[in-house]
């Protein structure tokens, strides 16, 4: 994972996400805690939420919550340590992101769902973006393509990459050849290996207890 370093070297925000573009990333996250939670009032816990999708996506329920809550600390939070690289990070990622894709395609579909995310994107282009060459779609834009770019270079900004997609290609490799290209490519050992966490009672507590300070919400969802 990357975030673009603070200009001021004195600067304590450096690390985590800040202005316009935290914003934009704390009602991603926001949202996706909603779905999640939705999930475990629903599902059955211990199931994959996708079986073929990213690593973050084929977690169970109550994994991709403490997930969730680790990689929106690690973002928001600068108390928090850094979040590690690892597949399942950098997926929980991507997936905030196509949350956010989701709430903006809704907004589209729908005059009542407003302009909400549509603001709060163009508002964080315009800071981590702001010599674009496309430029910046009107919050009332309908164009879900050029919203989907947009989408496309924020997440630019937070993911050095998305390594975390090549997943399925060393699965289907044996070890040996497995490591020798994840050598050429640059990633490290643990990073498809890391075991996912522990979702004890405890442990989805204090995910509930991460995501209500970095989100601002008292109550552990709201559906």
């Amino acid at each position: 994972m990357w975030i673009l370093p603070s200009d001021d070297d004195d600067d304590d925000s450096e690390g985590v996400l800040t202005g316009a573009m935290k914003d934009l990333f704390v009602a991603g996250v926001s949202a996706y805690w909603d779905g999640v939670e939705l999930e475990l009032e629903c599902s059955d816990d211990d199931e994959p939420w996708n079986p073929d999708g990213t690593p973050f996506e084929r977690l169970p329920s109550p994994e991709r919550l403490v997930v969730l809550a680790r990689v929106a600390g690690g973002l928001l939070d600068r108390d928090v340590p850094a979040v590690d690289l690892t597949a399942v990070d950098d997926a929980a990622v991507a997936a905030i992101f196509d949350c956010i894709r989701d709430r903006v395609d809704e907004e589209i579909r729908s005059r009542q769902r407003g302009r909400e995310f549509r603001v709060l994107a163009a508002s964080a282009a315009r800071e981590a973006l702001p010599n674009r060459l496309d430029g910046y779609p009107r919050v009332t834009s309908t164009d879900r393509e050029a919203w989907d770019d947009l989408l496309d270079a924020l997440a630019d900004t937070v993911l050095f990459d998305e390594d975390f997609a090549e997943d399925p290609l060393f699965q289907d490799l044996d070890p040996a050849r497995a490591a020798d290209v994840r050598r050429a490519a640059g990633i490290h050992e643990d990073y498809f290996a890391a075991a996912p966490p522990l979702a004890s009672p405890a442990a989805i507590e204090a995910a509930r207890a991460v995501l209500r300070r970095v989100c601002g919400r008292p109550a552990a969802h709201r559906i």
